[in-house]
């Protein structure tokens, strides 16, 4: 774990075996580290299951079922980030990809609770405990691709085998499939493989 640390974070500047000293002098045990690096991925994945729920039964998610998420990440990656734990840099592209979702919802390729999900994924979810890979940003856009392309081509054949056609390119909203589901099939394939 240690060398991973060291490829994220530039800022430590003593470490004996035990405990770490960050850029601005906090001093930690490595295994708090630890524990602090796991928070924001479990966060997002314990949350598919109700935010899949809510997409799939509502069509739509009140952004007051936000908050609890909000709530543990935004303090903890603010303290990752201003200790030197996470680099500065990390948060390119966090904030690229962002921008680039942002325009799919204004285009309306996807909804907002999409978007309030995926940006979750992007502003907190920047480094992977399990492989100790950093820019999950880029892994989750890719696999969201391949999840997206897959829907897509499952939507299209189950619509030609019950003879229904092709789908619209821009289905009306009642007619979309929840996308919900492509997002956290894709944060869970970011989580395990990348």
């Amino acid at each position: 774990m240690v060398e991973s640390l060291f490829c994220i974070c530039r800022g430590i500047s003593f470490y004996d075996g035990k405990y770490v000293v960050g850029r601005v002098g906090v001093v930690m045990p490595m295994t708090l580290i630890d524990a602090l690096l796991w928070i924001p991925m479990l966060s997002l994945l314990a949350y598919i299951p109700l935010v899949c729920w809510l997409d799939y039964k509502y069509r739509e998610i009140d952004h007051y079922w936000w908050f609890s998420l909000a709530l543990i990440n935004i303090p903890l990656s603010g303290f990752l980030y201003f200790t030197g734990i996470y680099d500065w840099y990390l948060l390119i592209p966090s904030v690229i990809a962002s921008v680039i979702f942002f325009i799919a919802m204004r285009f309306h390729y996807i909804e907002g609770a999409d978007f309030m999900y995926s940006l979750w994924i992007f502003l907190f979810f920047v480094y992977n405990p399990i492989s100790q890979h950093i820019l999950m940003p880029v892994s989750f856009i890719i696999y969201f691709i391949a999840c997206i392309v897959i829907t897509g081509m499952g939507r299209a054949l189950w619509n030609f085998i019950h003879g229904k056609g092709l789908p619209p390119l821009l289905p009306t909203r009642e007619d979309r499939f929840p996308m919900m589901f492509p997002l956290s099939f894709a944060l869970i394939l970011t989580a395990v493989l990348a």
